[in-house]
């Protein structure tokens, strides 16, 4: 059994115990920090932290759906019941905070894993398809207003929701075994996630795709730099469509993205 924060700052410790022949996992949770945790939830703000274990990264949300979705065994001094009641029903907020992260980020991820010499690299291509279906089951169990609390099993769980793409996961188990050849297909299956909800794209986008937008290197100023620098040496690439683009200066065209 670890120390508390052993385990880092989302997880916080536990263990891995096996009871009377069966896998039980120990894990620790700071209350207060999930009060804290729910209350940004319903303001439409959630966080994404690396954190061995959770592939996709830990997902802040992820506290809020296992006060919803657990069934207290033990609660004397009756800490649950209030928190459960804040959690449902699911808050709108939070399912469009997630919607708007992470379907951007599947058609990202799959956008990076077409272009250029990423594509002959496997390992490369492979992180891109898993993080690009990671973002649409995100996206899915956000849309249904359903709670994800993990990666492992997400895919099944496409699935049992009331909106889904058809034969999601076997499309998924296809797009894997294919590698480069199967980015096309994930495409489709990205196209057919947008089909079931048209908000999931803003109009803007819409009317210029975004896999044919026109992409700018871009780099944030500060007000007196006058061009000279960018601020903290990193550099953004941006939509010629994003929100972003109003409050940057943008340095001169690149290159065009492929279609």
């Amino acid at each position: 059994v670890t120390a508390i924060g052993e385990w880092g700052p989302w997880i916080n410790g536990g263990a891995w115990l096996t009871v009377e022949r069966t896998r039980v996992d120990l894990v620790y949770r700071d209350m207060a920090k999930v009060r804290g945790v729910i209350a940004t939830c319903y303001a439409g703000r959630i966080e994404r932290a690396y954190q061995p274990g959770h592939p996709h990264g830990f997902i802040s949300s992820i506290w809020m759906g296992e006060v919803a979705l657990c069934r207290v065994l033990w609660d004397p001094d009756k800490v649950m019941t209030p928190l459960k009641r804040q959690c449902d029903p699911y808050p709108d907020a939070l399912g469009e905070a997630l919607i708007r992260t992470f379907f951007w980020e599947a058609r990202f991820a799959v956008e990076n894993a077409e272009h250029g010499s990423g594509r002959d690299d496997v390992n490369y291509v492979a992180g891109c398809i898993f993080r690009t279906v990671a973002c649409l089951c995100q996206t899915l169990f956000a849309l249904n207003r359903v709670y994800l609390l993990n990666e492992k099993g997400a895919v099944r769980g496409v699935e049992k929701l009331t909106r889904h793409p058809p034969d999601f996961a076997a499309r998924v188990a296809q797009i894997h075994c294919f590698g480069a050849a199967g980015l096309p297909a994930l495409r489709g299956l990205i196209g057919d996630v947008e089909g079931i909800d048209e908000g999931l794209v803003p109009a803007p986008e819409r009317e210029a795709p975004h896999r044919d937008a026109l992409r700018l290197q871009c780099r944030h100023l500060a007000p007196d730099e006058g061009g000279a620098r960018h601020r903290g040496g990193v550099d953004q690439v941006g939509d010629l469509h994003g929100p972003e683009r109003s409050r940057m200066r943008v340095l001169p065209v690149l290159r065009a993205r492929a279609a």
